[in-house]
């Protein structure tokens, strides 16, 4: 199987695209079941130059209950000159290669925080939380939709006190 991925601009001018050819031979031997081969150019923001990149990427595969097998990547990267071979849903572009995020040295946001900072709830989900709100009340009573959407808001207000109150005493 073969495609393509294209990105534009939000004049609908192209800025960048990938293909990909996916080879799979029998996924009996999991150690080896084919590979997907990324082309794309990549172009180095410093010094402008362009390079055509053919990059293949390890797949692996693993039985489901049910029959049949699922996929995955095999990470490619070399970390400290030791080979990362993980298995991963995900690649992500580093550099002008792809890989996991362990190889990326990549964080979710809430690792970089701690204490009552970590558990804050973001403006976005709670609006998100809002939006699946259909029904305030059936029967006179709140909905669970609604609930959790008060319950967030509760939350959400609670947590401006405490961080300005953690951050207050870190400043004195």
């Amino acid at each position: 199987m073969s495609g393509g991925i294209k990105w534009s601009n939000r004049w609908g001018e192209e800025t960048s695209s990938i293909g990909f050819t996916v080879r799979i031979r029998s996924p009996d031997n999991p150690s080896d079941v084919g590979h997907v081969k990324l082309s794309y150019r990549h172009i180095n923001r410093w010094s402008n130059e362009s390079e055509q990149m053919d990059y293949r990427v390890p797949l692996t595969a693993t039985p489901c209950n049910y029959g049949g097998f699922r996929y995955w990547f095999t990470c490619p990267w070399y970390r400290n000159g030791i080979y990362c071979g993980n298995r991963v849903a995900v690649l992500y572009s580093i550099s002008k290669f792809f890989a996991c995020r362990r190889c990326g040295n990549m964080i979710y946001m809430a690792q970089n925080t701690n204490g009552p900072l970590r558990s804050m709830i973001s403006k976005a989900d709670l609006e998100r939380t809002q939006e699946a709100v259909k029904h305030r009340f059936y029967s006179g009573k709140p909905t669970r939709k609604y609930k959790s959407y008060m319950n967030k808001l509760d939350k959400y207000h609670r947590q401006w006190i405490i961080a300005e109150r953690y951050l207050s005493s870190k400043m004195n």
